[in-house]
């Protein structure tokens, strides 16, 4: 089932890379991100999170260098790497590093590309764990030295 669009779902995929695109517009388009220290977190084997954005009306990126583009193997030939969602000015805009990917979808999902779903407090939940852990090993190298 899917979850009201939620600017959550691009920001806890902060560091990721959209490595693959499929579907249509309009309709639902599956996204694949590249985003290891969080797909590592799961016992399924795998490499990636599938993000599908429900009912898609738009999907572009526009390349800060090279233009704006919708073919969705153009977008993931630059493997946009997603910073945040800035839904407090813009609800469609996504920054990358590199570009604005923009989005218009109604809802959206994840799942393992393994296929398991994962709900989005599942994976706060793993992301949390991750930098609960980051903050105590830096904190420990930190006393050593």
């Amino acid at each position: 089932m899917a979850d009201a669009m939620d600017p959550d779902y691009w920001n806890i995929l902060h560091d990721g890379y959209i490595v693959g695109v499929r579907g249509g517009v309009p309709g639902d388009v599956s996204l694949d991100v590249e985003i290891n220290y969080l797909r590592e977190r799961f016992s399924e084997p795998g490499h990636h999170l599938k993000l599908t954005l429900h009912h898609c009306t738009q999907l572009s990126y526009d390349a800060f260098e090279e233009g704006t583009f919708e073919e969705f193997s153009v977008i993931s030939r630059f493997r946009p790497q997603i910073l945040r969602a800035a839904g407090f000015t813009d609800a469609s805009l996504i920054e990358c590093v590199s570009g604005d990917l923009r989005v218009n979808a109604q809802g959206a999902s994840l799942a393992l590309d393994s296929g398991r779903p994962v709900s989005l407090d599942e994976l706060k939940a793993m992301a949390e764990a991750y930098w609960t852990e980051w903050e105590q090993r830096a904190a420990e190298r930190n006393l050593r030295q």
